[in-house]
């Protein structure tokens, strides 16, 4: 199983404050789950430095971390795997009456142009500035179901207004949504809009004319399921194309998977081509114990009319819940941003190239840093775009949640960092005179908005949770003019496991956000 601590900090990190780790236990094995075999020293949930690492016969050095069972959280789905909602997937060695015990793969190395450790960020200063208001809009898209991960907001339909498009809820009718916008920021169900039976799941999406006809098409990555396209050959009508993309078929799953895509003009032909970040390890499936996985990394399908062409990337071990596209280096061709959800990773950046991909590294802070979202924005009126990262290192046994800025991510990597109470779950930006307006969706469900000027931040507003979608998680932000007023409003969706921690499930919600 190639995983490594990434997903497990992830997934369980908000257990640490309310749940002590277990003490080994010499209790019973599970019906069909083995006693776990030591050696084993106590390992807590975060990495203090404590692992025991040992090296295995093909000479990987892996090591065993325990997970409280938690009901509702924790899932053994075979007698070898582990699942820790929501995304964890983990090689199960054992369990007793309290505990199970999980393999834990060391992550690779991660190569540094300077092979040495990178400087620590600077500081992001805070300065006070004049506060915004936030209006919410009566916009009519949903107040329940699990809506993630992401969506996309464009004119599908050529009326001039944008419409929200997303996949299919995580539970509930398996069929991509289309909202229509009245004009004034109000959505309903594009009924009338024909889409085909299709492998469809919850994942993101993203809309461009990839065939070159004049209408807008859609992408879905579909988590578990591929990536696919729905091509709008008429207006309201969808076909499903996946030449050329990495779709199921009668023999079998799709062999790479993504719950991140984005569409731009890789190869500098004019046309959008489509960016897609594998979403990792899946759950058992067919023959064979453990994990079956998906091919991890970041790929690229240029758009050849009707069909895709998969162009030949360097291999990588990334997977994560977000990339932004954009031309970092002002050579006309769209660059690539990963987030990732396997500690240590830093080769996030991958800039195209007339012969091929090129791979830069970013000076990440820490080792074992996790980066959960990502975007690309010019932060000082200069023409480059620059880099926003939501960004976790375990320090001193506990997690340290930091908004990073990247100017130049290309080049000049000046690094500065703004430390938050919660985990970034989602960011968006759009440029201003001078500098950049961020918003920042935190785990707990807070946004927090900045205007970014110089190198100082200066809060504008900050948004809590309503009560009805208290314990929802924030999974996207977009800045977008639905309303037909000036300026751009904020559209936010939201999901969780529903009961008590999220009780609607999630939903949308949409502000107009006035000085």
């Amino acid at each position: 199983m190639r995983e490594d601590t990434s997903a497990l900090l992830i997934s369980v990190a908000a257990l640490v404050a309310s749940l002590a780790v277990a003490a080994v236990h010499a209790g019973p094995p599970g019906c069909d789950a083995p006693t776990h075999a030591g050696p084993l020293t106590p390992q807590p949930l975060l990495p203090d430095g404590g692992d025991a690492w040992r090296t295995t016969d093909a000479g990987v050095r892996v090591t065993t971390r325990r997970i409280p069972k938690v009901p509702g959280r924790t899932l053994r789905v075979s007698a070898t795997t582990l699942r820790v909602l929501p995304d964890g997937i983990y090689a199960l060695e054992g369990e007793d009456a309290l505990t199970y015990y999980v393999r834990i793969e060391e992550a690779p190395a991660v190569s540094r142009p300077d092979a040495g450790p990178p400087p620590a960020p600077e500081p992001l200063v805070e300065e006070p500035t004049t506060s915004w208001s936030a209006h919410e809009l009566e916009s009519g898209l949903p107040r329940a179901g699990q809506w993630r991960n992401g969506f996309d907001v464009v004119d599908i339909d050529g009326d001039g207004d944008l419409e929200v498009i997303h996949g299919p809820a995580r539970k509930g009718a398996r069929s991509p949504q289309i909202w229509r916008n009245d004009g004034t920021g109000h959505f309903t169900p594009w009924r009338e809009a024909v889409i085909p039976p299709g492998p469809y799941d919850y994942g993101d999406a993203a809309a461009a004319d990839f065939d070159g006809d004049g209408r807008t098409d859609l992408a879905l990555g579909i988590h578990l399921g591929g990536v696919v396209v729905l091509a709008q050959v008429a207006p309201g009508r969808f076909e499903l194309r996946t030449e050329g993309l990495p779709a199921p078929t009668r023999s079998g799953p799709a062999g790479f998977s993504s719950r991140a895509v984005a569409a731009g003009d890789w190869d500098g032909d004019g046309h959008p081509d489509l960016v897609a970040l594998s979403d990792g390890p899946r759950p058992p499936g067919g023959e064979g114990p453990g994990v079956t996985t998906s091919a991890p990394g970041l790929q690229v399908f240029l758009s050849r009319g009707t069909r895709f062409t998969r162009l030949t990337t360097p291999q990588d071990l990334l997977f994560g819940d977000d990339v932004a596209l954009g031309d970092v280096d002002g050579d006309g061709r769209a660059d690539a941003l990963a987030a990732s959800a396997r500690a240590g990773a830093a080769d996030l950046l991958r800039l195209s190239r007339p012969d091929g991909t090129e791979v830069r590294t970013l000076p990440l802070p820490a080792p074992n840093t996790l980066v959960s979202a990502v975007t690309l924005v010019d932060l000082d009126g200069n023409g480059r775009l620059d880099a926003l990262l939501g960004l976790q290192r375990a320090r001193d046994a506990h997690w340290e949640h930091l908004l990073v800025t990247l100017r130049g991510p290309a080049d000049t990597q000046e690094l500065r960092a703004l430390p938050l109470p919660a985990r970034i779950t989602a960011l968006a930006a759009r440029p201003t005179e001078g500098g950049a307006e961020l918003a920042v969706a935190l785990e707990d469900g807070t946004l927090r908005m900045w205007r970014h000027h110089g190198s100082v931040l200066h809060p504008t507003l900050t948004l809590a949770p309503p009560a009805w979608r208290q314990g929802c998680r924030p999974w996207h932000l977009a800045w977008a003019d639905v309303d037909g007023q000036p300026g751009a409003e904020l559209l936010a969706s939201f999901a969780g496991e529903g009961g008590a921690g999220c009780p609607s499930g999630g939903g949308f919600e949409v502000w107009q956000l006035r000085r």
